[in-house]
């Protein structure tokens, strides 16, 4: 999509419907992570309760939930090559596949670690197609290490792991989105790493390594550009294939044009533009390709409290926050209706935008 396509779609969002789902403990639930297949129409949300809730991506009806995890889940990711399928990771020290065509009582498979391991699996992905998967661990309180382990999505045995690359947990892990032996990770060390996985060692697979200078937030892939947001708020852009800086802000919040009506507390993410958010809940899209941040579009009435994730996809932005709201954020004029399935807690519309439930 054409950076003229995505300021235009940005700009139509104040005329948008805004559709929104509420968990039932509004004051515990936070939404941690959130993935979409676009193919089977599905969205997938994990929220602080153990839970991971299934729903339309089109209008948030719900589609089914499931408790699978014994510890606080950590990560939740669809396959990028079968709709149906579904991966999590859990503090519980497992990964579970799980095919969302069934009643999601059990998994499809089951993926641990290993004994010397941590094994908390603080953030994992997969690789585009689908052949590895990747988790990163807390920091081993014993040994001090910290682990990447790898599997075999088909044998599903234990590939290996690296060890020496991060000095604190892992807190990222993404693997690029079509060269499925690139892998960058993000620490509370600072680090964001990047790997060729193809390669016999992890000396030999450990491409560039660079300094945020903070704890790691987020990590994400633009083509060969690869971002990062700290804990900071701060946010960097690296062209890889160059290995050079494309853009550092170190003092974002405090910019002249992000003041007033269009202050931001918090960075939350990079994804097309970066977005970010204060803690009453409006979201802040950001333009950060001028001399200074500027504020394409400010979206407000859908969460009340601080958002800890989003996802652009479709031509919609989908966001999750500690109101336990999920918030679905679109530029067409109508978002197909459903019929309300569970409890709902219900907020009152917003000017121009569509009567959540």
């Amino acid at each position: 999509m054409a950076d003229s396509d995505i300021r235009h779609l940005f700009e139509q969002l104040n005329l948008t419907e805004k559709t929104a789902f509420s968990l039932e403990k509004t004051k515990e639930d936070y939404i941690l992570d959130i993935s979409v297949q676009e193919r089977s129409n599905t969205l997938a949300a994990t929220s602080s309760n153990k839970f991971i809730r299934l729903f339309s991506y089109s209008n948030l009806a719900t589609k089914g939930s499931i408790e699978g995890h014994s510890g606080l889940i950590t990560g939740v990711k669809f396959a990028n090559t079968e709709s149906d399928i579904l991966f999590s990771s859990s503090e519980d020290k497992t990964i579970k596949c799980w095919d969302v065509r069934t009643d999601l009582k059990k998994p499809v498979s089951v993926f641990e670690g290993y004994e010397e391991s941590n094994n908390i699996f603080t953030s994992f992905d997969v690789s585009c197609n689908d052949r590895v998967i990747c988790a990163g661990c807390a920091q081993n309180k014993k040994s001090e290490d910290v682990h990447l382990l790898f599997w075999d999505r088909r044998g599903k045995e234990l590939l290996g792991c690296y060890s020496d690359s991060h000095q604190d947990d892992i807190t990222q892990v993404c693997f690029h989105p079509t060269e499925p032996d690139t892998l960058s990770t993000g620490s509370t060390d600072g680090l964001v790493c990047v790997f060729d996985i193809g390669q016999p060692t992890e000396d030999d697979a450990i491409v560039l390594t660079l300094n945020s200078e903070s704890s790691v937030d987020k990590i994400g892939w633009h083509n060969n550009n690869l971002y990062c947001v700290t804990h900071i708020d701060t946010f960097y852009l690296w062209d890889i294939k160059k290995e050079e800086d494309l853009l550092v802000l170190t003092d974002i919040k405090d910019s002249n044009n992000l003041q007033g009506k269009d202050s931001i507390e918090y960075l939350i993410d990079g994804l097309l533009h970066l977005v970010a958010g204060t803690h009453s809940g409006s979201l802040r899209v950001l333009d950060v390709s001028g001399d200074s941040p500027t504020v394409i579009q400010s979206l407000t009435g859908g969460h009340t409290s601080t958002v800890r994730c989003c996802l652009w996809s479709d031509n919609m932005l989908v966001s999750g926050g500690e109101d336990s709201m999920l918030c679905l954020w679109s530029h067409r004029k109508t978002i197909p209706k459903q019929e309300l399935k569970g409890k709902l807690k219900v907020k009152k519309s917003v000017t121009r935008k569509a009567q959540p439930y």
